[in-house]
């Protein structure tokens, strides 16, 4: 990257008014322009390929369906930020430096759009976007990523992605080598092992069983019209005139628009029933077949999509969504991650240096989070003992974290209500709170029931001084008999 403290800024793409935009007709594609299409995706030429792809995105309803299955699952993904480093000196700086990212992204307009356009360029082989850099509160923010349509985008002889731009500027009517200012673009081409960058989208494979099917749904249609419908004729005598026959066929055609005609003399009509049921069957088969090929080339797995005629695929579906599917998005947004992360973070920290001591922090690492963790179960069991934080508990509850919430509940002490108090909700109807006993004290000596050591029993002489010593009170109130003096 060149060393310059500020950012390009200005905008450079401009897409061509839709009016003058010349698409390639797809209604009547054929395997032979489709073959040329893709050849010219070989030289990395994404024009026509990126109208190819469009047109199949917006043609085909199950093709779209899954597809965004696929794209929607990262989009709507929580974009977090961690520190680059998280021991040692420069831990502070790397948190510092990920905390203005928190806040590059929460400013950041369309940032879902931006993120669908990546994952879009994993689908057809490129994405690219321009940054809108704009200085606010003495830092510098992309507030917004400006996407560039497929159909603009090159890759040159040197493997640079170039755009071509219809704004009136010193770039009108040309192409533009991203890697003359990288700091303006966003750029994200699938890596896929074995591929060329170009050839790696994932909507290549799916080009053919598109057209298969498409080929297949017009066959179809023609089937059902010649087969599975009831065929009306006409008989008539064996000397019919020529003008009788033009009348039998004109009242034919109006029965088949207004459903009545009419006939003279010894004409009639009789219908042919249509016998064949399985009209239209070998191509709706060949179909969904081709359907199949669409969902496994986009996910891996057809048993998250379609049930099945005899259905319980929900167990597999689930096991398939675990092995095939998930890995694919985690696949995906760890190299959106490894973009995020080289083409935003990287320029947005080094445009803001002055806010981390004049030099580069440690980068830090983007993550979209495609599983939520589950709150935690709190009981009253595991709170009883203190195991548990305040944070935790509002985890369970479905609420947000407070400062200073890490700390243990203590365990609310249990105690019984007092005599009189109303019961407690949920206690028995009619029920009777246990009483609290007091203690009874005397000043005097209190009588022993167990045997001394002056071999005394409560039958002895001896014991009747120590009864007499006992405070007996003619009250029943045990106040009074635990206040009465002890008699000499």
């Amino acid at each position: 990257m060149p060393d310059t403290g500020t950012p390009p800024v200005g905008r450079i793409t401009v897409q061509r008014s839709p009016k003058r935009i010349r698409r390639e007709r797809i209604e009547g594609i054929s395997a032979e322009r489709i073959s040329a299409i893709l050849h010219d995706l070989e030289d990395g030429k994404f024009e026509y390929w990126g109208d190819l792809s469009e047109y199949m995105l917006r043609q085909d309803p199950h093709l779209r369906s899954v597809y965004d299955t696929l794209t929607r699952g990262v989009a709507s993904a929580e974009l977090r930020w961690h520190p680059g480093v998280t021991e040692g000196p420069l831990a502070e700086l790397a948190e510092r430096a990920a905390e203005h990212m928190r806040q590059a992204t929460d400013r950041a307009r369309r940032l879902t759009d931006t993120i669908s356009h990546l994952i879009h360029g994993h689908c057809v082989g490129v994405a690219v976007a321009e940054h809108d850099w704009d200085r606010a509160d003495g830092a510098w923010w992309s507030q917004l990523q400006r996407p560039v349509m497929t159909r603009d985008v090159r890759i040159n002889a040197e493997w640079h992605a170039t755009v071509r731009t219809f704004a009136e500027s010193r770039y009108q009517g040309r192409r533009v080598d991203t890697a003359d200012e990288p700091y303006r673009w966003l750029v994200h081409a699938p890596r896929q092992a074995g591929i060329a960058p170009q050839l790696s989208g994932l909507l290549l494979t799916c080009v053919w069983p598109w057209f298969l099917k498409k080929e297949a749904m017009v066959d179809g249609a023609q089937a059902i019209e010649r087969l599975a419908q009831p065929f009306i004729y006409g008989v008539l005598p064996e000397n019919a005139d020529e003008k009788v026959v033009d009348a039998l066929i004109h009242a034919l055609e109006n029965l088949a628009a207004g459903q009545s005609a009419a006939v003279r003399g010894e004409t009639t009509l009789q219908t042919l029933d249509a016998n064949s049921t399985n009209a239209g069957q070998a191509h709706e088969r060949f179909t969904k077949y081709q359907d199949d090929q669409l969902t496994k080339a986009l996910l891996g797995s057809t048993l998250n999509v379609d049930v099945g005629s005899t259905g319980g695929n929900r167990a597999l579906g689930e096991s398939q969504a675990d092995t095939t599917i998930l890995p694919r998005l985690l696949g995906i947004a760890q190299q959106i991650q490894d973009t995020l992360m080289a083409q935003w973070a990287r320029p947005a920290l080094h445009f803001n240096a002055h806010l981390f001591g004049g030099r580069m922090p440690p980068l830090p690492r983007p993550e979209l989070v495609l599983e939520q963790d589950a709150p935690p179960v709190v009981d009253d069991l595991i709170v009883s003992v203190g195991a548990v934080s305040e944070n935790e508990i509002r985890q369970s509850r479905g609420l947000d974290e407070i400062e200073g919430g890490d700390r243990r509940i203590s365990p609310v002490a249990k105690t019984q209500p007092e005599r009189g108090s109303p019961s407690p909700e949920g206690a028995a109807p009619f029920s009777r709170a246990p009483r609290k006993r007091r203690k009874l004290r005397s000043r005097g000596h209190q009588m022993s029931l167990l045997p001394t050591t002056s071999g005394t029993s409560p039958m002895s002489s001896a014991s009747a001084k120590q009864i007499a010593t006992v405070p007996v009170s003619s009250s029943d109130d045990p106040e009074s008999a635990s206040s009465a003096p002890p008699k000499s």
